[in-house]
């Protein structure tokens, strides 16, 4: 952290340190439960279709795994949100990294086929992302539009991802007007 002269700590430099490790925890949570989800999905072969009907559970429960990661990355977001707004005046392409650096982890995942119940369960943790989006550039923006679009057509999105796209196109649109 930067110190100034009457010894007290620059914030912008504390809220930049900050950031970087919230999106190092981010990057982390991801990693853990994609492993997670993989070593669920290999113990569990065909028999996981029917686990919860046969045991009796209750199929719409969320597992433990699943509400924990929701709650991790809900909880990073909020964080991260926090200081990107304190940093927006004094740091602007710091915070426009920052939010484009979590926005790519959120977004860049697997996306959900079918095969495990974990992947549905990234695609509500995109949802989480929104409150990202107003930080990034235009052309950032666009980026992570058109890879949503390439990942999954519109036709097939979920009424949270079209809600998300439309949400994109907005802001694309009032960052290069200027409004």
């Amino acid at each position: 952290m930067d110190i100034k002269h009457d010894g007290s700590i620059n914030e912008a430099s504390g809220y930049a340190e900050q950031g970087a490790l919230l999106i190092e925890r981010l990057f982390t949570t991801y990693r853990e439960y994609n492993e997670k989800a993989y070593d669920q999905k290999q113990k569990r072969g065909f028999g996981r279709l029917f686990g919860k009907w046969i045991s009796r559970q209750d199929p719409l429960v969320i597992s433990q795994d699943n509400k924990e990661f929701l709650g991790a990355i809900a909880s990073i977001v909020d964080e991260l949100t926090s200081i990107l707004a304190s940093l927006e005046g004094s740091e602007p392409f710091l915070c426009s990294e920052y939010a484009c650096k979590a926005l790519e982890i959120m977004l860049s995942q697997k996306p959900s086929k079918g095969e495990s119940e974990a992947e549905w369960y990234l695609i509500v943790a995109e949802y989480q992302s929104t409150a990202l989006l107003g930080y990034a550039s235009a052309d950032d923006l666009a980026r992570f539009r058109d890879r949503l679009l390439e990942r999954t057509p519109k036709r097939l999105m979920l009424p949270k991802q079209r809600e998300m796209l439309a949400s994109m196109t907005t802001m694309i649109h009032k960052k290069e007007t200027g409004q």
